[in-house]
């Protein structure tokens, strides 16, 4: 299974809400021990895999799985952020 299709198994089974932010995207999950465990696989993946954009990605295990994904000003509004946007928030 592609990463994409990750996110989006995650989006359909445990997603509470996403709402931009300023600078990028905050995601709230809703929490079980397989929704903890892939959220912390996929954001390791995503640093590596786009660290080098400045994009960044905080994951927070509280009450809830809370993602903020910042995206930097210079890539706001472009096609890169558009797409973190669906595949992550829809």
């Amino acid at each position: 299974m592609e990463r994409a299709e990750h996110w989006e198994t995650l989006r359909s089974e445990a997603l509470r809400s996403s709402t931009p932010s300023p600078g990028g995207l905050r995601l709230v999950y809703d929490r079980s021990p397989r929704v903890d465990d892939e959220l912390v696989q996929l954001v390791e993946a995503e640093r590596v895999c786009c660290g080098d954009a400045g994009i960044t990605w905080t994951l927070t295990l509280g009450e809830t799985a809370v993602l903020d994904v910042g995206v930097p000003a210079e890539l706001v509004g472009s096609p890169a952020a558009r797409i973190i946007g669906e595949v992550l928030g829809g």
